[in-house]
C-alpha cells in the first residue's frame, strides 16, 4: 500500500481516504481540503501497512474513515482493529467481499478485466464508473497517471489475495450505495449490506463530484 497527503499540517482533524482499485490523487483534485488534513491510502498490490499510519492516531483529535469502492475491503484489514480510533468509518460503493458474485464484482467481470487489462479496458473502465458525460469529462482531465502495467498488476494480485469477509465483521458505521453502480452493481451492495441503515446517493460509481471538499462527504453522511 501507499499513502499520499493531500493535505497536511493545518488541521487537528483528519480524514483517512482509502482509495478504489487502479486509482491515485489525481481524480480527487477537484475536491478541496479546506477543513481537514486528508491522507489517501491507494495501490493494494503488496497489503503491508504503511509506516505513517501507526503514527496517526496521537496526532489528531479526530479522524474519520471514508473507503470506497476496493478501499471499503482494504480499510478493513488496515484498521479493523482500530473502530475505537475513529469518530465516523464510511463504506461507499463498496463491500467486505469485493470480488464475488452476490456480493461484490462479479468474480468473472474481475477476472477478465485483470487478465485482458489494456488501454480499451481501463477507458471502459471509467465510463462505467462514471457513466455521464458531466462526471466522465473531468474524471478524464485528472486521470489517473499510473501506467497500465502497474494497474494490472494491482488486479491480478487483488484476485489472488482478496479473501471475502462477513458484515458482522466491519468496522462501518455507515454505509453509502449508490443507486446505478455498474461495477460493483448496487443490488449486490444492498444484499451484502442488508441488515445495516444505507444512504443512497444519486448516481453511479464514481459519486466525489458531487462534494466539493472532503469535509462535506462527512457532514453529508452524518446529516
Amino acid at each position: 500500500m501507499k499513502t499520499r497527503w493531500l493535505e497536511h499540517g493545518k488541521s487537528t482533524r483528519l480524514i483517512i481516504f482509502c482509495n478504489g482499485c487502479g486509482m491515485d490523487e489525481r481524480p480527487f483534485a477537484p475536491i478541496r481540503t479546506m477543513e481537514s488534513d486528508v491522507l489517501m491510502v491507494y495501490d493494494y498490490t503488496e497489503m503491508t501497512t504503511p509506516p505513517v499510519v501507526d503514527s496517526l492516531f496521537d496526532e489528531y483529535q479526530e479522524i474519520n474513515l471514508i473507503g470506497w469502492s476496493m478501499g471499503v475491503w482494504a480499510g478493513q484489514q488496515l484498521f479493523g482493529d482500530r473502530l475505537h480510533n475513529f469518530s465516523t468509518t464510511i463504506a461507499i460503493n463498496g463491500t467486505l467481499s469485493p470480488i464475488d458474485d452476490r456480493f461484490g464484482i462479479p468474480r468473472h467481470d474481475f477476472s477478465q478485466m485483470a487478465m485482458e487489462y489494456d488501454d480499451t479496458a481501463c477507458l471502459t473502465f471509467y465510463r462505467l464508473m462514471c457513466r455521464e458525460k458531466a462526471i466522465l469529462k473531468p474524471f478524464l482531465a485528472n486521470k489517473p497517471v499510473r501506467s497500465l502495467k502497474d494497474q494490472q498488476g494491482e488486479l491480478q494480485s487483488l484476485l489472488e489475495q482478496v479473501e471475502n469477509m462477513d458484515v458482522d465483521d466491519s468496522l462501518y458505521d455507515i454505509v453509502c450505495i449508490s443507486k446505478n453502480d455498474f461495477i460493483m452493481p448496487t443490488a449486490n451492495q444492498h444484499r451484502f449490506w442488508s441488515s445495516r441503515p444505507i444512504l443512497h446517493l444519486d448516481g453511479y460509481h464514481f459519486p466525489f463530484y458531487r462534494w466539493q471538499d472532503w469535509q462535506e462527504i462527512v457532514d453529508w453522511c452524518l446529516s
